[in-house]
């Protein structure tokens, strides 16, 4: 018999999430919120396990009858399947009888979802207690799936448009790329993309660049033919430019190289040419990473590298020197191929280096107050350095005040990232959670835990109001305010291959914040490479969400 007092907007004052791992923002007061069907239903076959499930327009939902604690996790539609009549006739053997403890027998008719959440199992078995029931409770579903999805095509509340697609699959820019001058008898690229960005050129154009084991490739967007490859320089794993200063900064195998030329003239080269200028960072091998930072205006190079017969890492902070990138600036190209040889740390001011007992880092500056800090990100855990300091490690968050169990929890997971979410508090990025801290990465009584649905390996910032998370069959795109989760986009083994991270601090004015990832939709062998950026909202945003906004 339906509970006609049933609304989202009573549920939510009700709902009671007893276990944490159970406690998920449901969303229930968006005014477009629906509560699509409700009923009791038997989570096993058996006395004692009935259960009220609500199905909302996002979530399926199982609480105890009456006192509406929250029994499972509640599975996101976005995850959710229901397996065809076949399947439902195979795996269900049409009723079965479930005993009681009074001696007296009920029949139960099971059916089955598909839940593809790290904390749900493949097959789900619930049971009506008679045939209309089950099968009101299927089409309820299958009509709330799709509901979902006719009011967002996509599942997603982020658009994704496609930059590039690989030479094998039969595209528009396939047929644009016939041998010429620019690419030669070869494919377009060979090899997979292992970074990519885009950039607003001062003409007002907007422009791709990636690497790629064949080199670093640059082009327009929509102009398939304009792609050529603008440096060849082999096993390219990351690129990073400093567009004021005309600098790119090119991690291949393990060197770093530093390029100066104008972006501008390059893009619009007739012919390809190698930029000159061209100088090694630092003249030993072994370099790990490359990332900048901005502080107070300033923008920082940080590479790390790994001694020989050590276990430590080593960190690099750079400063580029304005005044002798101008001086080449300054300089025709024709004549700038014969400048004498320069190592590239001249045009750099050496600004800190000390060693950590970590590997695999993730090296951020962060200023608060009158200190400048080093967040070093590894796999192992997150620290805090004060540069100018005693250099001492301070492992973030800070645990003072943290519940045993958060402690625990911080201790058993590994750590991705961490954004800015408001001008009070950050979010630290784990692999199965996030929680929020103050701006001190000080747990507070105001400190939230989330959930993901996933196990994330990567992260990636598309600018307010979403960050994605990288799972291995799908991505969530959450609210960075609340870390409520937005829609679930599937994929096949999808690659970040720019985060966005660095736009946080300002660092690249003209370069676009959006992430750029290999979209994988029918296996490794087809994955393009797409730009993510966020649509406006379906729905308009929570009054509690700017309450938490504006703290």
């Amino acid at each position: 018999m339906p509970l006609l007092h049933l609304t989202p907007d009573y549920l939510h004052k009700r709902l009671i999430f007893k276990d944490k791992a159970h406690c998920v923002d449901l969303d229930l007061l968006d005014e477009h919120r629906m509560l699509i069907q409700h009923g009791t239903l038997s989570l096993k076959p058996g006395h004692g396990t009935l259960a009220l499930a609500l199905l909302f327009d996002n979530y399926l939902v199982f609480t105890h009858p009456t006192k509406y604690t929250v029994l499972l996790r509640p599975m996101s539609l976005d995850l959710l399947k229901v397996p065809s009549e076949t399947e439902q006739a195979q795996r269900n053997q049409g009723s079965l009888t479930a005993e009681h403890t009074d001696n007296t027998a009920t029949s139960l008719f099971p059916f089955a979802l598909e839940y593809f959440g790290r904390h749900g199992d493949k097959d789900f078995i619930i049971y009506a207690i008679n045939a209309d029931e089950r099968n009101t409770w299927l089409d309820k579903i299958q009509y709330a799936l799709w509901l979902r999805f006719s009011l967002r095509p996509d599942g997603s509340v982020v658009e994704f448009k496609t930059l590039l697609r690989p030479p094998a699959t039969p595209s528009p820019f396939q047929a644009d790329f016939a041998p010429n001058a620019f690419l030669g008898d070869d494919c377009f690229y060979n090899g997979n993309i292992t970074c990519s960005f885009s950039l607003m050129l001062g003409s007002g154009h907007s422009c791709v660049v990636f690497g790629c084991p064949d080199g670093l490739w640059l082009g327009f967007r929509g102009e398939a033919k304009s792609f050529r490859r603008i440096l060849n320089r082999k096993q390219v794993k990351k690129c990073v430019v400093l567009e004021d200063l005309n600098l790119l900064l090119v991690l291949a195998g393990k060197v770093l190289y530093t390029y100066h030329f104008e972006l501008n003239a390059v893009a619009h080269l007739p012919e390809p040419q190698v930029p000159c200028a061209l100088r090694e960072l630092d003249q030993k091998n072994g370099i790990l990473s490359v990332q900048l930072s901005d502080i107070d205006g300033h923008v920082f190079v940080i590479y790390t590298k790994k001694a020989t017969g050590s276990s430590e890492t080593t960190v690099h902070v750079v400063e580029p020197i304005a005044t002798k990138l101008s001086e080449l600036a300054s300089v025709s190209g024709l004549l700038r191929g014969y400048l004498p040889i320069q190592p590239a740390v001249r045009w750099y001011h050496k600004y800190k280096k000390f060693s950590i007992a970590l590997q695999g880092l993730d090296v951020v500056l962060l200023q608060q107050e009158e200190r400048i800090y080093a967040v070093v990100n590894s796999p192992m855990n997150m620290v805090m350095i004060d540069l100018f300091g005693c250099l001492d490690n301070v492992t973030v968050p800070r645990l003072n005040y943290a519940p045993i169990e958060l402690v625990q929890r911080v201790a058993a997971d590994s750590p991705i990232a961490f954004v800015h979410a408001s001008d009070s508090s950050i979010l630290l990025i784990y692999k199965e959670f996030g929680v929020y801290v103050d701006r001190d990465f000080q747990i507070t009584l105001e400190s939230r835990l989330v959930e993901w649905e996933g196990a994330a390996d990567r992260a990636a910032f598309t600018g307010k109001p979403y960050f994605l998370l990288f799972d291995k069959a799908f991505i969530e795109v959450r609210d960075i305010t609340s870390g409520r989760l937005c829609s679930i986009v599937p994929s096949v083994n999808s690659q970040c291959v720019g985060d966005g991270l660095e736009t946080q601090a300002g660092v690249r004015k003209r370069v676009q914040g959006s992430p750029h990832i290999l979209l994988g939709l029918n296996g490794d062998s087809e994955r393009d490479l797409v730009e993510v950026i966020p649509v406006a909202a379906s729905y308009p945003a929570r009054s509690d969400d700017r309450e938490l906004e504006d703290n």
